[in-house]
């Protein structure tokens, strides 16, 4: 009689978890289940997913991993690009980052090598800075070089910033994801490519959220788009600084918080990869032996050509990825013809006026942006121009400075209330969708990491109460206010120490490790962070 009973369980359990995976109804309950819900979903009630990400980087797919680690979760990712390419250039990482990246991956395995863990595969592809070489230049030639050395440090200490390529970050967080990858399939079950975000509505009665999007595949060719509507039971938008989904979310607030835009620095940044022979060529080329450590760094090292003439103008070369790949990061000041958002008097006309250089830059191709690379840094060394004339112009990423426009209180000493959500909807931004920052920190995709774990965690721990459909729309608001109250005061605190070395950068020589000396106890506060909802640490 106990075989046929743990038979008949057995049964039960089976055909129960088949209707769970082909969104079926709930109708199986099973026997001493806890918690059990006498809801039942018909077929076309029940959600494609509970959890629906917009946005497939870096901190999209982070908080798909943290969200994975809970099997009761069915989370989905859809992102605008059609293809996963190695594009994009360095990340930085800090401790903080290095933190939130340790508790995502956790124990998980790298799909290409089962034996490694993720954890220690990011730690081998982070590389530590270990100094820099810098070379006034002045209208083509050298003022001087001085070599600056860091203390030798891991990603999960150093203070100086510790760095590895975007495609290789969300390649591990893509084998955090792993199921379904592999036997001829390149991305994940849970990950969906080519959609654009278009919209979405609320059923209230049924508590669900219904997303439209448009499928970006056949993009180039005579097909028209095609759309489709997902349900979920919680959005999430991870798609950036110019999220359409922020736009949306405030657009249906009767709140006073509306989206105040972007704010732009009047710093343009080009960024690219190049393979290492290339510039290795290029200094056998020159018949110099002792050219080539000067054009081809070692690893840890970074060589930084730094303008005599324009306060803030640099080009900075990397060489990463076991010395196959060579990351370039360079920064010029908007032409003199441009309006200073900071001296003009007149913020609205100045603002306009950014707004519609930035939109510019942001319509180039990709030979416009080559020619504007060296148009701007004409007065460099021919060794830097040689190098931008080997690069490919399709490897060429080209914006301006910028973060999202917060207003702050004087010092920093106020907080605002960041645009995570209008209070009303199961919708949240994280990320860039809610608080892009400058650069000059570092800290845009390490505090971005933060968010992931944290909003992650908070959804897990609600599900160690409920089971996932007993979760009501208020047991997922009351979520989002705790997620919210936890990270804001942080979160603004580092987007305003952020913002004002960006400002600093405009009008004096300001190096991090000099503005971390300044600031010593906010520092501290950065990088020692631990995240707040995470149990069993």
């Amino acid at each position: 009689m106990m075989q046929i009973r743990r038979t008949r369980d057995l049964i039960i359990i089976i055909a129960y978890t088949l209707c769970q995976r082909c969104h079926w109804s709930n109708s199986f309950v099973l026997p001493n289940a806890r918690n059990q819900s006498t809801k039942l979903y018909s077929r076309n009630d029940y959600p494609d997913h509970d959890v629906i990400i917009v946005g497939g980087g870096i901190v999209g797919l982070a908080t798909a991993a943290t969200l994975s680690l809970e099997p009761k979760l069915r989370t989905h990712v859809y992102e605008r690009a059609t293809a996963i390419k190695p594009v994009g250039a360095l990340l930085s990482i800090f401790p903080n980052g290095r933190r939130a990246l340790k508790y995502i991956l956790g124990e998980r395995k790298a799909v290409s090598f089962p034996d490694c863990k993720l954890d220690d595969v990011l730690d081998c592809q982070c590389i530590p800075l270990l100094g820099t070489v810098v070379k006034a230049v002045s209208n083509g030639t050298f003022l001087d070089e001085r070599t600056m050395m860091t203390t030798a440090n891991s990603a999960r200490n150093s203070t100086s910033g510790t760095f590895i390529l975007w495609h290789q970050l969300q390649n591990i967080l893509l084998d955090a994801l792993s199921e379904g990858r592999g036997n001829g399939r390149d991305i994940p079950a849970c990950l969906s490519l080519g959609c654009e975000f278009l919209n979405y509505t609320i059923n209230e009665a049924k508590g669900l959220v219904h997303v439209t999007f448009a499928s970006t595949r056949n993009e180039g060719s005579s097909d028209e788009s095609t759309t489709f509507t997902k349900s979920c039971r919680l959005l999430i938008g991870a798609d950036g600084i110019r999220s359409n989904l922020r736009q949306q979310v405030f657009s249906r607030s009767a709140s006073k918080q509306t989206d105040r835009g972007i704010r732009s620095y009047q710093r343009l940044v080009f960024r690219a990869l190049i393979d290492a022979g290339k510039i290795t060529s290029l200094s056998n080329a020159t018949g110099d032996n002792e050219a080539m450590p000067s054009l081809m760094p070692s690893k840890g090292i970074a060589v930084l050509y730094k303008s005599a003439k324009y306060v803030g103008q640099v080009f900075k070369i990397w060489t990463c990825s076991e010395g196959k790949i060579v990351a370039i990061t360079s920064t010029s000041p908007i032409n003199s013809g441009s309006v200073d958002i900071n001296e003009t008097g007149n913020e609205s006309s100045s603002v306009k006026a950014v707004a519609i250089k930035e939109e510019a830059v942001r319509q180039w191709n990709s030979t416009i942006v080559k020619s504007k690379w060296k148009q701007n840094f004409s007065d460099f060394p021919t060794e830097v121009l040689d190098i931008i004339d080997r690069i490919s112009d399709t490897a060429i990423y080209a914006n301006c400075v910028s973060d999202l426009e917060i207003q702050h209180g004087e010092a920093g000493r106020s907080s605002p209330i960041l645009p995570w959500s209008n209070g009303l909807e199961p919708v949240i931004l994280v990320g860039d969708a809610v608080h892009a920052m400058t650069p000059s920190l570092g800290q845009g995709a390490n505090v971005g990491l933060e968010d992931a774990l944290e909003l992650g965690s908070v959804l897990r721990n609600l599900l160690l109460e409920n089971d996932v459909d007993d979760i009501t729309t208020n047991d997922l608001l009351a979520s989002i206010d705790a997620f919210k109250h936890a990270r804001n005061d942080r979160v603004a605190e580092i987007h305003f120490f952020s913002r004002q070395q960006a400002l600093n950068k405009q009008s004096s020589e300001s190096s991090l490790k000099r503005y971390q000396e300044q600031n010593a106890d906010f520092f501290e506060r950065l990088y020692g962070w631990e995240p707040v909802f995470l149990r069993n640490k």
